[in-house]
């Protein structure tokens, strides 16, 4: 039963697959027919029911739907929905390669972002980042990392892109979502690294506030080359971050954790755990 379940599934995707390039190729626009289902039955060569299978995943991104009378018509996908839900389907946080690939796309997207990001923020997403902050702060000083601060550390990655004023931009929080929590349990030295993650948040916030784009830029990329450390992916990569100049203000966040030459007061410990 289980066997045979699969294989319909993946005949399903094939189809979906085959129809939804044929869709690309046929240069039909929305509202537009596309053909019946029993069109599709004979043209695929399987049952009527793999037939509606296959329909059903594209209806789910939009990309086909099912009208009476008509047939099967192409519909408009949301451009947000097929870039979280491909994401979502395709990569697997459990898999350690698929972790790096979500990781890697952070990196990409959040440093991507900087610009805009900085240029478009309100003072009351400015505000709600710092707030995030402190309460990070607080739950890992007080719990250590846990459910409540990787759900703090999402919302502070998912306001920081939203501040883009981008909707493709914005939706992608969704797809690294798993990210924050499979990353956590997976690293043995987390108590070090929230220590550091306390200290760039409170930083970047500082920074944005000011309207640093750089700072931000190179803030945000030592917490990521950092995350991606973790991961074993930056080899032969010079950080950015430590070519920033050390003079730069940052709303006060060096002297209030005594921080010397751009160093968190983890780094320290965290180089000594990782050797």
């Amino acid at each position: 039963m289980t066997r045979d379940r699969s294989s319909k599934e993946t005949l399903a995707k094939r189809i979906a697959d085959e129809m939804c390039t044929e869709i690309a190729a046929s240069g039909l626009g929305e509202g537009e027919r596309f053909m019946t289902l029993e069109q599709a039955t004979k043209q695929y060569g399987v049952s009527r029911t793999i037939i509606r299978e296959a329909v059903s995943r594209l209806a789910a991104l939009g990309i086909l739907k099912s009208r009476q009378r008509v047939g099967l018509v192409v519909d408009r996908p949301s451009l947000v929905e097929l870039v979280t839900r491909w994401g979502t389907l395709h990569t697997h946080p459990a898999h350690e390669e698929d972790l790096k690939a979500l990781a890697e796309l952070r990196y990409v997207l959040e440093l991507g972002a900087v610009d805009f990001a900085v240029a478009n923020a309100t003072g009351e997403e400015v505000d709600r980042l710092a707030e995030l902050a402190e309460g990070f702060e607080q739950v890992t000083r007080q719990s250590g990392q846990n459910e409540k601060s990787d759900q703090i550390e999402l919302e502070y990655q998912s306001t920081f892109l939203a501040m883009t004023r981008n909707p493709l931009v914005a939706g992608m929080h969704r797809v690294l979502s798993e990210y924050f929590c499979a990353s956590a349990l997976m690293n043995p030295h987390w108590t070090e690294i929230s220590l550091n993650t306390v200290w760039e948040h409170r930083a970047i916030a500082g920074a944005i506030e000011r309207r640093d784009t750089e700072y931000v830029r190179g803030m945000l990329r030592r917490h990521l080359e950092r995350a991606l450390a973790e991961l074993g992916m930056t080899k032969g990569t010079a950080s950015y971050f430590s070519q920033v100049s050390t003079g730069r203000a940052d709303n006060g966040d060096r002297k209030a954790w005594n921080v010397v030459d751009d160093k968190s007061p983890a780094d320290a410990t965290t180089a000594a755990a990782l050797t």
